[in-house]
Formats: structure tokens, sequence, C-alpha cells
């Protein structure tokens, strides 16, 4: 019988992760998943809400990991791994948001039932701000024109600002929410970072999580190992989550504290992967 990992990250949103949890533990095939929520919080106040909770819920399967300090994302799934000696006895790990809501009763079952060469599987990933879909994340390696754009939005920060609202504003009158056709399963450049799934083959070909930056760099550092070492990332229209985005860091707005996030993640996956940028 398949069984997967399925790890999460609390940053003072107890309450959200919690809430989070609830509905995990009413999708069929969860209790083949070990789950656990890796704290980041600078306090005990958040890991002692969640303990509470799995006091009074059947979830003998899903832990609280408390991190020395607040690790990122990709860090705190590290810290998660380090403390079980890695994916070796997972078929699939999913590294997701604390803002994730799956309404699918059987997603867990249709996922352990899959038969894929993939490596990595790109769920739909659906707004419930925008009702936009997040996944396919890109259809495609980044071309020329876009390396010059992001080589100038992560230059500077107010030229970053004029850079992002413009794009903004022109994806706004150009962009639909809806699909105008059924969306069909097929292999993607790169895949949403607020819901991943690794087969266990990704880690076994030599991929990694990758946690050289603090945030937002879980989509490329993901697709640039699979292109350096042809695995195949699949976007699964079959697997279908919610993203609660508007209490996440991807509705913060373009604050000073997050360009630099992501200016470093940019120059990090730069300078790592060079073939990527």
């Amino acid at each position: 019988m398949k069984k997967g990992l399925f790890i999460t990250v609390n940053y003072r949103q107890a309450a959200m992760t919690i809430g989070m949890l609830k509905n995990l533990l009413h999708i069929h095939g969860v209790e083949q998943f070990r789950v656990m929520v890796v704290d980041n919080t600078e306090s005990d106040d958040d890991v002692a809400m969640l303990s509470d909770f799995l006091k009074t819920s059947n979830s003998s399967f899903v832990e609280v990991l408390k991190s020395p300090v607040n690790l990122g994302y990709f860090g705190a799934v590290n810290f998660a791994l380090k403390k079980i000696n890695g994916i070796n006895d997972y078929d699939y790990l999913v590294v997701s948001n604390n803002d994730i809501e799956i309404k699918e009763s059987h997603f867990f079952q249709k996922l352990l039932a899959m038969e894929s060469e993939a490596q990595v599987l790109a769920p739909d990933i659906i707004s419930r701000v925008t009702g936009r879909h997040q996944n396919p994340h890109r259809h495609s390696a980044i071309s020329k024109c876009q390396k010059i754009q992001y080589r100038l939005l992560y230059s500077n920060y107010y030229f970053g600002l004029l850079l992002h609202y413009s794009r903004k504003f022109i994806k706004s009158i150009t962009a639909s929410k809806a699909r105008l056709s059924k969306p069909v399963k097929q292999r993607i450049f790169s895949a949403h970072g607020a819901f991943l799934i690794f087969d266990r083959s990704y880690f076994e070909k030599g991929g990694y999580i990758d946690d050289g930056y603090f945030l937002f760099g879980e989509e490329d550092s993901v697709a640039a190992q699979c292109a350096d070492k042809d695995m195949k990332i699949l976007f699964c229209p079959d697997l279908e989550v919610y993203h609660n985005e508007h209490i996440s860091t991807e509705g913060s707005g373009f604050k000073k504290r997050t360009y630099h996030l992501q200016q470093n993640a940019y120059r990090y996956i730069k300078t790592n992967y060079p073939n990527f940028y």
C-alpha cells in the first residue's frame, strides 16, 4: 500500500493552520499520510494551540514540530525531513501552504492511486481571491525577453515597483479568471509553490529541497533542478485545491520586505542555477 508524507508550515497563524487540519481530517485516505506541521513562530503560543487541537481530534498521524528559529518555507520542510531521515519510507511528499483547502473528499485516495512517470505533480490550484488557476505556473522555460524583465524588476525597488504595477494593470485587462477550454494533463516547466507533490523518484534522481533562500524561490529551485536533471513536472487538473491567498504572503502587496525577499531568492537562483535566469 502506498503512503505519503504531508508537510505544512505555520507562522503566527495557528487558527488558520487548525482550520486546514480540520479540512484534511475529513479527506478520505489522509490516514495513509504522515502529517507534520512545522511551527516557525518565535513564541510557544502557536505550538500550544496546535497541540491542544490535536489532543481533542482523531489525528494520531499528525504531529507538530517547533523550529528553533523562523526557517522560512523550504527551510522548515527540511527541518521536518531531518527529523524522520528523509523521504525513503514514503511514495509521495506533499509540501503545502497552511492556507490551502481541499474540497474533493477522495483527493488523497486519487493521488495514491495515480501511476505517473513524473517526479513532481502540480494540482489545479484555484485562488479564492481572484478565481485564477495558478497552475501551470509556467508552461515553458523563461525566454530571453523575460530574463531581461526579471533583471530590471530586481535591479531596484522603485523601478521594480513601477514595473510590477504596470504588469499588474496589463494583466487585469487581459487575463481571464476562467479557462476557455477544459484543462488537460500535460508536462509543464514549473509548478506553483503553494501545493507541491513530489514523487519519491524526484529524490532518487538527485533532486532535493533547496532552502538556500528564505522564501519565494520554491517554484524556481524545483523547476531548475527538474530541467537540469531531465525530470518531469506534470500538471494534473483532476487534483484540485483552493488557495486562500489573502492571508498569505501573496496577498501582502508590493511591500519592501517582500520585494527584498523575492530579490534575494532571484539572486540565489541566478547564481546557483545559471541557466535558469
